[in-house]
């Protein structure tokens, strides 16, 4: 395989990775610990298992790296494609 694959690709076991059941819009502008934190407080004021709580976060599980590498070769990624990409998934999830 080629280097830069998702971070979602990197995990492994139920503990770890399972499917989507919320999603969370993230911006750079937040820090890995505010978003850690958040989500601890919202499974604790939920009642919910964090390790049976599985968030997708799309910086961490749609692929960047092959939209930068089409980037330097001089093509685009159209925004239908990332349309359906997302919208499939987000629709999956149900809770937004």
């Amino acid at each position: 395989g080629r280097e830069g694959i998702a971070f979602v690709d990197t995990l492994e076991g139920a503990d770890k990775v399972g499917r989507a059941n919320f999603m969370l819009s993230y911006t750079w502008g937040y820090t890995l610990g505010d978003i850690i934190d958040s989500l601890t407080e919202y499974c604790r004021n939920r009642g919910l298992d964090p390790k049976r709580t599985y968030v997708w976060i799309c910086a961490f599980c749609i692929n960047q790296h092959r939209v930068q590498e089409l980037q330097r070769s001089g093509g685009t990624v159209p925004f239908d494609d990332f349309a359906a990409e997302f919208g499939s998934r987000v629709k999956s999830i149900g809770h937004v």
